[in-house]
């Protein structure tokens, strides 16, 4: 699943017209208001969970909790939230 934002979000990147998987999209404005906390301490932190899923069910309620949080793992592992945040 990926989403169209209407405005970009704090980050440089425009993601208005792009097809980014709605956890990353939920992740990068997570991260812009905790402070680029990373992906394994909200994972393992309660609060910081439920406020990624907060934001991430405000965009698609669809997604389970489980497939965001392993795609998020996943794309950490791989090094692809790295490239993502870069731009």
């Amino acid at each position: 699943m990926s989403v169209q934002m209407e405005e970009p979000s704090d980050n440089s990147q425009d993601l208005r017209h792009s097809d980014v998987p709605v956890p990353f999209v939920a992740w990068l404005e997570f991260r812009t208001k905790h402070n680029s906390v990373s992906v394994d301490r909200m994972v393992c932190n309660p609060e910081l969970r439920d406020g990624f899923l907060k934001i991430l069910w405000r965009m698609d309620p669809r997604i389970s909790e489980a497939t965001a949080l392993w795609s998020l793992m996943t794309a950490r592992k791989n090094k692809e939230l790295r490239a993502f945040l870069a731009g």
